[in-house]
């Protein structure tokens, strides 16, 4: 049987309103319909809470996940090509799944773990299923909106908009909570930079847009979000000079690492005090030391395999302290996972990275630029909140829908690489 153009287009359509509609849901676009009173008081007290949501929204998730599964059951050769090469990433995932045998709450870790799978599904879906420069439109479009939405909710409806306990009148638009607005609008103003170059026509739309976010990040009173989107943007330059350079990428990247670090360090040592002040801070990062002190205490007592996927601010120091997670994610994979899980985690981050370095010197386009952006905001993230790995989130979909488009090999299926040899160049910037 022949498919003809109009269904073609049809199905794809189809596809598109799917991909998009899964996107806008990790992003967080109608996490604001499943807030409840409880919630808005934990969230204007400051405390977050790690919670499963609402029963709905559980629902709603999953027939995602099983959708991008049904689509990727017949093309089950592109989807074990992709997994034999990125074995950290397999391990790393399925380490998560099999830490139910040793968590210290074996329902919440298979729970949350099969979340986690299914999210990471929906990733390597969009991997084989969609194309490179159709996602960072897809992505734009999902952050745009919810850019927008947060917005309209400030003035409709502050309650769930704006924080005024804890946070005075702080803004945590459509997603609850200052921090995680703060660094989605940061990654909004990223992607909208990156497709600037494939929406000509929307130029203005895009461009109102990414100063919609840039004075929502301000709005959002998230220090860290300030500082890592001003890095980011300060940073574009440089990657441009890096990309045209004759020496390799990684030697010029690490004498570069190796030259801001000691000169951070300078800074840090000369006017820690100032700074912290002028950023409203003290010595222990709004009580992150002292979270971090704690955590590693308890940690300590099984360092290896760790307490079990997201069980550990369940029953570790929940009790005590009422967070949801340590405000750092390489410490919270250690806690979760061990040392066993980190290591993991660390190698799929050294492959992340190498490859989209690679993707930089090869193409002359924003599109690679974005990537190492992206593995830069989660690393900074990383290390001052709770970003990965997590279950329904953009960070964790983005991060593996890049490994997966980077991954080298044939022609079979659609990541970055494979496509190189029937890819339009883009125009130069």
């Amino acid at each position: 049987m022949t498919v003809n153009a109009h269904q073609k287009g049809s199905l794809w359509l189809l596809e598109q309103t799917y991909a998009l509609i899964g996107l806008m849901h990790m992003v967080g676009a109608f996490k604001f319909l499943t807030i409840t009173g409880a919630d808005i008081q934990q969230l204007q007290t400051g405390a977050v809470q790690l919670t499963d949501g609402s029963l709905g929204f559980q629902i709603f998730g999953s027939t995602i996940y099983m959708i991008a599964l049904i689509v990727l059951l017949p093309r089950y050769q592109d989807v074990i090509a992709l997994l034999i090469r990125n074995k950290a990433l397999v391990c790393f995932v399925g380490l998560i799944m099999i830490s139910a045998l040793w968590s210290d709450l074996p329902t919440v870790t298979l729970r949350r773990s099969a979340a986690l799978f299914g999210t990471t599904i929906f990733a390597m879906y969009l991997a084989v299923r969609i194309k490179p420069r159709e996602f960072i439109t897809l992505l734009a479009i999902s952050l745009g909106f919810v850019a927008v939405e947060s917005l309209l909710l400030v003035f409709l409806v502050p309650d769930i908009a704006v924080q005024t306990r804890s946070y005075i009148d702080t803004w945590a638009g459509a997603l609850g909570h200052k921090n995680i607005f703060g660094r989605t609008m940061v990654l909004c103003m990223l992607v909208m930079w990156a497709v600037l170059p494939q929406a000509r026509t929307y130029k203005p739309v895009v461009w109102g847009i990414f100063f919609l976010a840039l004075f929502e990040v301000v709005m959002s009173q998230s220090r860290t979000s300030w500082i890592v989107g001003v890095g980011l943007l300060l940073a574009l330059p440089f990657l441009r000079y890096l990309r045209a350079a004759r020496v390799p990428m990684t030697m010029r990247l690490v004498l570069v690492a190796i030259i801001g670090l000691g000169g951070v360090g300078y800074l840090v040592l000369q006017f820690a005090d100032d700074g912290l002040a002028l950023l409203g801070r003290d010595a222990t990062f709004s009580g992150r030391t002292d979270i971090w002190a704690s955590a590693i205490n308890v940690g300590l007592k099984s360092p290896w395999l760790g307490s079990g996927y997201r069980t550990f601010y369940t029953s570790g120091l929940t009790n005590r302290v009422q967070i949801g997670n340590g405000h750092n994610s390489f410490l919270d994979i250690w806690l979760e996972l061990g040392t066993v899980g980190l290591v993991l985690f660390l190698a799929t981050m050294v492959v992340a990275i190498s490859r989209a370095l690679n993707r930089l010197s090869s193409y002359d386009d924003r599109r690679g630029l974005l990537y190492v952006m992206f593995m830069i905001f989660m690393m900074v993230f990383g290390m001052a909140a709770q970003v990965f790995p997590d279950h329904g989130t953009i960070p964790w979909v983005m991060y593996v829908t890049i490994i997966l488009y980077l991954t080298p090999m044939g022609s079979v299926i659609q990541p970055e690489r494979a496509v190189r040899r029937h890819e339009v160049p883009a125009p130069a910037e």
